[in-house]
């Protein structure tokens, strides 16, 4: 195995969890020689949309050190993220960003942002200012897949993929995490013309010293003494001040949960704040993102901190954001998961009375229905299957009493 596998106590370990880190542990071992090891951070956790897209477990919250000799392959996804130069900036601005302003953003990859935040500070008398502000948390997955896949097919070095992250030249600029970090400065100054950076960093991105390689998975390299970590896409984000100058990696979100929020379960303000400040494009009428809880809450929270020495600074409060569409993975949800995300009409005002299923007998909701259509047909005598009613592009509009007993 690696010579050091460093995890953190705070990672609350499920079978699902145990499984995918000894995945990546796996993986590793096949060129142990390489390797010289992985630092599991407080928010190691299955990346739930990014498994459902790609099809294999993709873990999240975690650095591994290898040698410039170490070869990738196809296997290493689980640790070496798709989303590769996935990172967050912060830009102030003189005023209120309203809604058609981020209408027209245009969001890659499946759980990129960008939204408008408040920080509210209070003075030496207690009385408040606020700062307003816009992060933006994307990839550029459509534009850097193709290098990925050709780096996992072809066996490059660990060596190489550092030299081509620093040197690769895009139009006048080298460098991927400089192109990046400018396309989010465009982004900005397509909002606001006000904006200025004031914080930027990159959650997947390759560093390199004189004799190895590290490769970072939602965690953020040192490079000043502040430290953004994401709670939630509804939670907002937390700004800290860093204390220990020996600690080199921290978490840069509080993970991801097992389980998605189910609209059944939120108060009428939860889903009243969801349908007034987040957007999203495509057909659904839920994002995957905005019902991702955290892995780390409530005291766990404190503990993470203590544990990385971070002293809290401010709360980035989400005002308003737009995200990325999840229409891409909707098939790969398991039908409990899309039961639960979907939203019925006492809890927003654009929802359906179906769950959309693809005409699939590999889908295992249109498999179920078809094993139980005499049942199903004699309780709901009004649907038909094929029905052009029920049946649109290919997809069948089931009602959701029915998709409930599927599921």
């Amino acid at each position: 195995m690696p010579s050091t596998v460093d995890k953190s106590p705070l990672v609350e370990y499920d079978s699902e969890k145990e499984e995918a880190l000894q995945k990546v542990i796996d993986t590793l071992e096949i060129q142990s020689d390489f390797v010289k090891s992985v630092s599991v951070l407080a928010n190691f956790s299955i990346d739930k949309l990014a498994t459902l897209k790609h099809g294999t477990t993709i873990v999240q919250g975690l650095v591994v050190k290898v040698a410039k000799e170490y070869k990738l392959s196809d296997n290493d996804m689980v640790w070496f993220h798709p989303e590769i130069a996935s990172g967050r900036s912060i830009y102030e601005v003189d005023s209120v960003v309203v809604p058609s302003k981020l209408a027209g953003v245009e969001l890659d990859g499946i759980q990129s942002s960008v939204g408008a935040y408040s920080i509210l500070r209070p003075d030496e008398f207690g009385c408040e200012t606020v700062q307003h502000c816009i992060v933006i948390d994307t990839s550029v997955t459509s534009s850097l897949s193709g290098l990925y896949k050709k780096w996992l097919a072809t066996g490059i070095t660990a060596g190489e993929v550092d030299k081509q992250w620093k040197r690769m030249k895009f139009g006048e600029k080298y460098g991927i995490t400089t192109v990046v970090t400018d396309m989010r400065e465009s982004m900005a100054k397509n909002i606001s013309s006000s904006a200025k950076m004031v914080y930027s960093d990159t959650v997947r991105a390759v560093f390199s010293d004189t004799t190895s390689i590290y490769f970072t998975n939602n965690a953020v390299k040192k490079n000043t003494t502040e430290l953004l970590v994401k709670s939630s896409a509804l939670g907002g984000y937390r700004m800290y001040n860093t204390t220990n100058e020996s600690i080199l990696f921290y978490p840069g979100t509080l993970g991801s949960a097992k389980e998605y929020y189910a609209w059944d379960k939120l108060s009428s303000k939860n889903c009243q704040r969801i349908e007034k400040s987040c957007a999203w494009d495509g057909e659904l009428t839920f994002n995957a993102v905005v019902m991702q809880p955290p892995s780390i809450s409530g005291k766990n929270i404190r503990k993470m901190e203590d544990a990385y020495e971070l002293s809290f600074r401010d709360t980035l409060n989400m005002n308003i954001a737009r995200f990325s569409s999840s229409d891409s993975v909707r098939d790969r949800f398991s039908p409990v998961d899309m039961y639960n995300l979907e939203p019925d009409s006492k809890h927003v005002s654009n929802a359906r009375a179906f769950i959309s299923a693809p005409v699939d007998m590999n889908h295992p909701i249109l498999h179920k229905l078809m094993g139980q259509i005499q049942n199903i047909q004699k309780e709901h005598p009004s649907f038909q299957i094929f029905n052009p009613k029920i049946m649109k592009d290919g997809r069948l509009k089931i009602p959701k009493e029915i998709y409930k007993q599927l599921a």
